[in-house]
């Protein structure tokens, strides 16, 4: 994950693409907050602060779950 907006702006056109980036930090936060939740949906989804449902969805749609 980057952190600052130098190591942003330093990318190379390959790693531009905005969705796919968009997607991986998702995915690295849903990853976390279902390991900070121990696997309960329902506290990971307060915690990243959305429905539980749309929880269920990303997780379907990732294969996380």
């Amino acid at each position: 994950l980057v952190k600052d907006r130098a190591s942003i702006l330093s990318l190379d056109d390959s790693q531009l693409d905005l969705n796919a980036t968009l997607e991986q930090v998702e995915q690295a936060l849903i990853e976390r907050a279902m390991k900070l939740a121990n696997g309960v949906k329902a506290e990971a989804a307060r915690k990243l602060g959305i429905k539980t449902t749309t929880l269920l969805y990303k997780l379907s749609k990732y294969n996380m779950g």
